[in-house]
């Protein structure tokens, strides 16, 4: 008797995470930019602190787009907060 409940209990435990491992794949097969295609230009708060300001090369507290930065390459972090 107490096998047959502690398999009840653990049942909806494994189907989760079989489930977790399929939802990783969902969208895989929405289109991707290609290789070579360059972001659409567009503007960027600039950052409140004076240090940062600076680092990034940024004459005034204006709004600034990617390409007023003199840098070889800048590394942009996209997240998603719903």
């Amino acid at each position: 008797m107490k096998r047959e409940s502690i398999i009840k209990a653990v049942q909806p435990l494994i189907c989760l995470v079989l489930l977790l491992q399929v939802y990783s794949a969902y969208g895989a097969e929405a289109d991707k930019f290609p290789p070579g295609t360059q972001l659409p230009q567009f503007t960027v708060g600039t950052p409140d602190s004076p240090e940062v300001q600076k680092y990034l090369g940024l004459k005034n507290s204006d709004p600034f787009k990617l390409s007023d930065i003199a840098a070889k390459m800048v590394l942009i972090e996209f997240s998603n907060s719903a």
